[in-house]
């Protein structure tokens, strides 16, 4: 089966917005709760679709079926869809968006702001690199 372009596309969009949103958000009041919220959710909405965009292109393009969120970037890496300089610190919001979700330890506002600010743009070398490996694949 061949990857729906489209529907990478329509992750992709979302994950851009969502990155203007926290840059918004990142010019904001940092000690208020309501942002550091957003901040969190967007971060959380990012890597959903960042997740949607692997586990399809894992599944129709390469056959492989993948479970959570981690095995997901994993598998992503090992058959180079992303690259290790995308992969590292892609992982960390992958871990950051487990944790937020289901609280397997708080993570500090302190530390989320930290890992925010440094690698948010990240993302933006993601979304190169999934519009590279599109080209590159030819889906329908």
């Amino acid at each position: 089966m061949k990857v729906d372009k489209i529907r990478i596309e329509k992750f992709l969009l979302e994950i851009k917005q969502d990155i203007r949103e926290l840059e918004d958000f990142l010019k904001r009041d940092l000690k208020d709760k309501m942002t550091i919220n957003a901040i969190r959710y967007n971060l959380v909405e990012m890597v959903e679709a960042s997740c949607n965009i692997l586990q399809h292109i894992l599944a129709k393009d390469k056959g492989i079926a993948s479970g959570g969120y981690l095995e997901t970037i994993e598998r992503a890496k090992e058959n180079n869809i992303i690259t290790t300089l995308i992969y590292k610190p892609v992982r960390i919001f992958f871990e950051f968006r487990n944790a937020l979700i289901h609280r397997y330890w708080q993570i500090g506002d302190e530390l989320l702001l930290k890992q925010t600010k440094t690698n948010y743009k990240v993302f933006y070398k993601f979304i190169e690199g999934i519009e590279k490996y599109l080209v590159k694949s030819k889906p329908r």
